[in-house]
């Protein structure tokens, strides 16, 4: 016949059995490329990610970024959030210490068990008291490494934050130092267009041009002047956005000039080929990953709670009694004792508690899958806009350098008197356009390379990565076998 405390032991052991978490298994994406962009060229490393926007070599670029990460209320909210997760979890973390207290008490009290003596004593008492839950199952180190989880999950969403912060500051900045740029140009353009709008009423004047010629530059005129408001409009947009992603008030905010030469804004390097352990530099899928194994937690946590809870406690003390008027009696005391609790009757409560964990699990999964394939296209999307950012600016520029020449060669003519002043600023004209056309070429492959880093997850710094508190391990950032 089994002894007792042998089907104690049996059960213990069955009971450990039964408390693994889920396994997590890892198609990890690797050394993955990115197919159809990919070209031999410059490769993206984690330094490079920390800091990308410097290869804009923009001193006040540079500098914006650095007010917005510092000064940004939407990452100060996530710093505020890691904070309160992390004490969190230090809470639940110190739950499998022992806890020492000390213990003190005095009171005056009637009790007729201390007869013949008198029965209103008075009792002092200090006691030095240990407890310890002992946790054979692992309930509490299941809670413990949920919330731990928990608090990488919130780390790794500030680390998101900063991303999202650094890659609209520049998207932004590019923008408006985009439309400074054709505002500029319009502004001209506007000034070539009213000398040809004057040269044609003293055509019409002369009879060397119709009413109809006239109405029709007028109306050229008309609507290049009608694009400066909105484009002045738009500024004002750029600027707030600006203030708000700084943690400054909009009104009277004005953003630093792009200091940059030969463009409205330096062409930064970019990566030409991307291998897929990149990936892993992204904190939404990071944190993803974190709530994966929390949710693995909980799940032995789950299971935990079907078998017994055992606990300790120690106290010493000293205790003083005065019987009514009689002498004070002292001694030293002492207590120790043991407690278990196992569940017998809970309506289906923890077993509830266990399918809710289960699917909480399942959940996580399926959310990193899907966060892992979102950042999967995220790249390939970057790429492909890049290479055809590309293109078109190479387009653009072949065709300012021709508008350029033609300027030049109508200017020429014109000096040889082989061409009217007509001629010469409608070449004018054409070679703004063409300008006009290559900045909008070069702010769309800035803003195709912002959107390359921000799709490798750049701009939060390998120095805060949640590796230096999490065992973070390349396999680590998987999908689950449910």
């Amino acid at each position: 016949m089994m002894r007792p405390w042998m089907v104690l032991f049996v059960g213990t052991l069955a009971g450990c059995s039964m408390l693994r978490s889920p396994t997590v298994v890892s198609p990890d994406p690797g050394d993955r490329l990115f197919p159809s962009t990919a070209r031999p060229g410059h490769t993206a490393d984690a330094v490079e990610l920390a800091s990308w926007w410097r290869q804009f070599d923009d001193p006040q670029l540079t500098e914006l970024v650095s007010r917005a990460l510092n000064g940004n209320d939407e990452l100060a909210l996530a710093r505020a959030h890691e904070a309160a997760v992390a004490a969190d979890a230090h809470m639940v973390g110190a739950a499998l210490l022992p806890s020492i207290n000390l213990l003190g008490q005095a009171g005056r009290n009637k009790n007729l068990e201390r007869l013949p003596f008198p029965p209103i004593a008075t009792d002092k008492e200090v006691d030095l008291a240990a407890s310890w839950q002992l946790d054979l199952f692992g309930a509490l180190r299941g809670e413990r490494d949920n919330v731990r989880w928990m608090a990488a999950a919130a780390t790794e969403r500030r680390h998101a934050v900063a991303v999202a912060v650094a890659a609209d500051t520049v998207a932004t900045y590019v923008a408006y130092q985009a439309g400074l740029a054709h505002i500029g140009v319009l502004q001209r353009t506007i000034g070539f267009q009213r000398a040809i709008s004057e040269l044609t009423v003293a055509r019409v004047r002369i009879g060397f041009a119709t009413r109809a010629d006239r109405d029709g530059t007028d109306a050229g005129l008309a609507a290049l002047s009608a694009r400066l408001a909105p484009l002045e409009q738009q500024q004002q947009v750029y600027r707030h956005h600006l203030a708000l992603l700084t943690g400054n008030h909009p009104e009277g905010f004005a953003p630093p000039r792009s200091s940059a030469v030969a463009s409205f804004v330096a062409l930064a390097d970019r990566p030409e080929i991307l291998p897929g352990q990149l990936l892993l530099q992204r904190p939404d899928l990071r944190a993803a990953h974190a709530r994966v194994q929390a949710a693995a937690a909980a799940v032995g946590t789950a299971k935990a709670e079907f078998f017994p809870l055992f606990s300790i406690g120690l106290a010493r003390g000293h205790q003083w009694v005065t019987p009514g008027s009689q002498p004070t009696l002292a001694a030293n005391v002492f207590a120790l004792g043991a407690g278990a609790v196992l569940p017998i009757f809970n309506a289906g409560r923890l077993r509830a508690q266990l399918r809710g964990a289960r699917a909480q699990f399942a959940e996580a999964t399926f959310s990193y899958n899907h966060v892992l394939l979102t950042a999967l296209e995220d790249v390939d999307n970057a790429c492909a806009g890049l290479i055809g950012a590309e293109a078109a600016r190479e387009q653009w520029l072949d065709a300012e350098k021709s508008s350029v020449r033609a300027a030049t060669d109508a200017e020429r003519l014109y000096t040889a008197g082989r061409i009217d002043d007509l001629g010469r600023l409608v070449a004018q004209v054409d070679a703004l356009e063409a300008e006009d056309g290559r900045i909008s070429a070069d702010a769309a492959l800035e803003l195709s390379v912002v959107s390359i880093y921000r799709a490798l997850g750049g701009g939060w710094g390998e120095q805060n990565s949640t590796a230096a508190a999490q065992p973070h391990r390349r396999n680590d950032y998987v999908n689950v076998k449910r």
